[in-house]
């Protein structure tokens, strides 16, 4: 197994939530990298773990800017029981 599964499951009820949730997905997008490198050293010759470690602490990163944060936090941050119908985010 690449990374660990996460053995608790929970609810979004929060900003403050969604950000927590957004901090441990890109935490494990980093150790999943790492350990690709690892298990494919030739994939990514010439690339420090440094180097591949701060590239993915990238990621998702602009979801937590302010403007998106609350955008993307009304389409997915409540539990199931009072989440609206879920519409598209491409605007057509």
């Amino acid at each position: 197994m690449f990374c660990e599964a996460n053995s608790q499951e929970r609810e979004i009820n929060s900003v403050q939530d969604f950000i927590q949730h957004i901090q441990m997905h890109n935490e494990r997008v980093q150790k999943l990298g790492l350990k690709l490198k690892a298990l494919y050293p030739e994939k990514f010759s010439g690339l420090s773990e440094k180097t591949i470690s701060e590239f993915l602490s990238l990621h998702d990163k602009g979801k937590l800017k302010p403007e998106v944060l609350k955008e993307i936090y009304s389409f997915f941050g409540r539990s199931e029981g009072t989440r609206p119908a879920r519409k598209s985010l491409v605007k057509k």
